[in-house]
């Protein structure tokens, strides 16, 4: 009913829609989607899905702390020229929401010259960043004034990692994380509500989250996102709707499985625990200064 009524709708029945493509693959750990949009005036939009409910989606997302480039963004690299030679004579808009909105930027950065050519806008919707290798890239040095990233006043995923792009904030009425969800942020006629800063929140998730993916090094970091997967994998749950409807049980499977955890995988949880312990205190004393 939502997608005849979405076709039905004046603003948008007369834009084409083609090419959608969706891989999950378990075993790689990639979870992609992405769809191509032609709007009346001739413009390709080429927009990429962010996370979904699965376990698989969300251990993709925290593997961007520890490698680069993720399957996702290789898929979405290629995505987009299959696009691109579709349609070889569009202009070119790129855009996505959350883990979607760093395969746009990704892609509009890696992708062939003469395609990233002919992009005009590339629209990052609180999606996190990429570290210090990725935004020395010539590629992303080259699209980076054409990117444009909104991100709500409380926004956590958005500001992860690094971003060299300046960011707009918009008005979401939820709170929290879940003010990454879309459908909350506030909207006029033909443009977002947008505020002039971040909340003192999002100042202090950032701050804390990014000191502590600092302090471990890439090691550090897969060991100790491999261990929460793996924990969470053996309540037999695949998306998190699952281990939230069975919480009881889960809860049961997860406090075995940190018993039955050999001892340097332990002392790796606990050593990256504490440092994030350490991190929030020192955000919370950033915070505290700058009132």
């Amino acid at each position: 009913d939502f997608y005849h009524a979405v076709a039905a709708n004046p603003r948008v029945s007369d834009v084409e829609m083609s090419a959608y493509c969706e891989q999950f693959d378990g075993g790689a750990q990639t979870q992609f989607a992405a769809v191509t949009f032609r709007l009346p005036s001739g413009t390709l939009v080429v927009a990429f899905r962010g996370t979904d409910d699965s376990l698989v989606g969300w251990k993709e997302d925290f593997n961007m702390s520890f490698v680069c480039p993720v399957a996702g963004q290789v898929l979405a690299v290629a995505y987009l020229e299959r696009a691109a030679k579709q349609y070889p004579d569009c202009p070119i808009t790129v855009l996505g929401h959350s883990k979607g909105g760093n395969f746009a930027v990704y892609a509009a950065a890696f992708c062939a010259p003469t395609t990233q050519a002919r992009i005009r806008a590339v629209c990052n919707y609180d999606g996190p960043g990429f570290d210090e290798k990725i935004l020395a890239a010539d590629g992303y040095k080259a699209i980076c004034g054409k990117i444009s990233t909104l991100v709500p006043q409380s926004s956590i995923v958005g500001m992860l990692l690094g971003h060299e792009e300046s960011y707009t904030i918009v008005h979401s009425e939820q709170v929290g994380i879940l003010q990454h969800d879309l459908f909350s942020w506030e909207v006029r006629r033909d443009s977002f509500l947008h505020l002039e800063t971040v909340d003192n929140s999002s100042r202090f998730i950032n701050y804390t989250l990014k000191k502590w993916i600092a302090d471990m090094d890439y090691e550090q970091r897969e060991t100790f996102t491999d261990a929460i997967y793996t924990i969470l994998t053996e309540t037999h749950a695949s998306t998190l709707r699952e281990l939230s409807d069975n919480w009881f049980e889960s809860a049961k499977v997860i406090a075995k499985s940190l018993g039955n955890l050999d001892e340097p995988t332990r002392r790796a949880l606990t050593q990256a625990l504490s440092l994030l312990a350490k991190s929030a205190k020192s955000g919370l004393a950033q915070i505290i200064e700058s009132k």
